[in-house]
């Protein structure tokens, strides 16, 4: 079986390599946190078991946060290219340019091919998170955190940005309108008659 570390790193996008969840760095702070005994009382030079603990719950946070903002801005990117190509659709059905209409097609799938990459992408940082609680919570028993991460309540302070990452409100609504808008230039094509080679 394949070390998950390994899995992650073989199948990240790598123009975005920096912004999938540091699994590994996340991995080593754990393993060092439970090397310290736990009655050390940091009267040396090295960190308490609690206090490296709360890095790696700290770190986590960072990790997630970026994770999640990273996943977002995203979303946006495609959420305003495809208000733009509404537009250039509309513009294409009412001039009949077939070339522009080809395009405009070409556009529909490019953007459903990024849907797919970043679809892949929050698998893999939601795998790696999944995986990463489950190292510390059976490490950590009485400090477990997978229950502190899945706070959704307003009310609680130890709000986490993990639930994000399982929303697909965007992506959803993305892939509406891909759809939508093959639909609507395909119904367009076939009303006029003239793209019918595109």
């Amino acid at each position: 079986m394949v070390k998950f570390a390994k899995e992650l790193a073989r199948s990240r996008h790598i123009l975005w390599a920096d912004k999938y969840l540091n699994y590994k760095q996340l991995k080593k702070l754990l393993k060092r946190s439970l090397e310290i005994s736990p009655g050390y009382d940091g009267s040396g030079d090295g960190p308490t078991r609690e206090s490296a603990r709360l890095l790696f719950r700290h770190l986590l946070e960072e990790e997630i946060e970026k994770v999640a903002l990273f996943y977002l801005e995203k979303q946006g990117e495609l959420a305003a290219e495809l208000s733009e190509l509404r537009e250039t659709r509309r513009s294409a059905v009412e001039s009949g340019d077939g070339a522009a209409a080809a395009s405009v097609l070409a556009s529909y799938r490019a953007i459903g091919e990024r849907v797919v990459v970043l679809v892949g992408y929050i698998c893999l940082n939601v795998t790696a998170v999944r995986k990463i609680l489950k190292k510390h919570d059976k490490n950590y028993r009485e400090h477990a955190l997978t229950s502190s991460f899945w706070a959704v309540e307003v009310e609680r302070t130890d709000f986490s940005h993990l639930p994000q990452l399982y929303r697909y409100d965007g992506i959803t609504a993305i892939v509406a309108t891909v759809r939508g808008g093959l639909g609507e230039l395909q119904s367009d094509v076939g009303e006029g008659g003239v793209w019918t080679k595109y």
